[in-house]
């Protein structure tokens, strides 16, 4: 069984948002030094702040993060979630969404829909 890992008060639950995958080293301390930054400077206590730096150094699979859902508004809001903080650009990422989808159970047409409004607010 896996062990559910829960956020301290105040953080988001979605392990989605913190998944990332295929960069290189230096990329990923880079990004992972910007968002600890950022998140002191937002008055996020450092509990919190020592979660998400353990939830960053071991992301979740995508049957992780389907375990725990059990409706398709729920499912559809953790892969939304993933594709805010997933930009598919490489195949590793283009794969995981799709597994994750897969494991939401989440049709086709509910996967195009969250992908438009993704690729919108990155945009935007």
């Amino acid at each position: 069984a896996l062990e559910r890992r829960v956020p301290p008060p105040g953080v988001c639950d979605e392990r989605a948002a913190t998944w990332s995958i295929g960069r290189p080293a230096t990329q990923e301390t880079v990004e992972r030094a910007r968002i600890t930054s950022g998140l002191s400077q937002a008055g996020i206590d450092a509990e919190a702040t020592r979660w998400l730096e353990r939830e960053l150094a071991s992301p979740a699979t995508p049957e992780e993060l389907a375990e725990p859902v059990t409706t398709p508004e729920k499912g559809a809001q953790v892969y939304a979630a993933a594709r805010v903080a997933i930009e598919p650009d490489t195949m590793q990422e283009r794969e995981f969404l799709r597994r994750l989808a897969q494991e939401l159970d989440l049709t086709p047409e509910v996967v195009r829909n969250i992908d438009d409004a993704a690729a919108a607010v990155k945009v935007g």
